[in-house]
């Protein structure tokens, strides 16, 4: 699809990493400064990041129709994250030593699926501190939908535009209690 991702990818180097908003503090293990703070990237946070830029709608893509998907609009869900960035797949290393029968592939899968949605969840929150991403809708237990997520990496008119987009679109959802493609269980209340 043409109007995805390419100047929202733009806009995070231009908008968030150029600014340092994806830097975190940690203390230096070299010698000479052994202990002192010093910033360093949030590799896991900006590689989802990233991810959500090329999959959300650009700004350009924005339309006044309430039933269209908003520009920087995300309700994939963490699974497809994980699964689309590959974290649960094993290294050609373990692979081998599961086809052997030296460990359980299923068992391992399970424990790298729990340890990727959980890194996927830290680096979601690690986001939303920083004010790059915003939830519009939480996932709740009677819906079993996924979250709604809006990527604020423009400026601040975009960012602006692009939570009143969501809202008008969520506001839609709930009244016609359509369900776009992917959008599971969307048919409660909006908070």
């Amino acid at each position: 699809m043409e109007d995805m991702g390419y100047s929202n990818t733009d806009a995070v180097y231009e908008n968030v990493l150029s600014k340092g908003l994806l830097l975190k503090n940690t203390k230096s293990r070299e010698p000479s400064h052994k202990g002192e703070l010093v910033a360093i990237p949030n590799s896991t946070a900006e590689s989802v990041l990233l991810y959500l830029a090329h999959r959300t709608r650009n700004m350009d893509a924005a339309s006044d129709d309430p039933s269209k998907i908003p520009p920087r609009y995300y309700f994939g869900g963490y699974d497809s994250i994980v699964q689309e960035r590959g974290l649960t797949q094993p290294t050609p290393e373990i692979a081998a030593r599961g086809f052997a029968g030296d460990i359980d592939l299923d068992e391992y899968f399970i424990r790298r699926n729990d340890t990727a949605l959980g890194t996927v969840s830290a680096a979601m929150r690690f986001l939303q501190e920083r004010g790059v991403v915003k939830c519009v809708r939480k996932a709740t237990s009677w819906n079993q939908g996924n979250s709604v997520w809006i990527l604020l990496i423009g400026t601040p008119e975009e960012n602006r535009k692009v939570e009143h987009y969501a809202n008008r679109h969520l506001e839609w959802v709930r009244k016609t209690k359509y369900r776009p493609e992917g959008f599971d269980g969307m048919i409660g209340e909006t908070k």
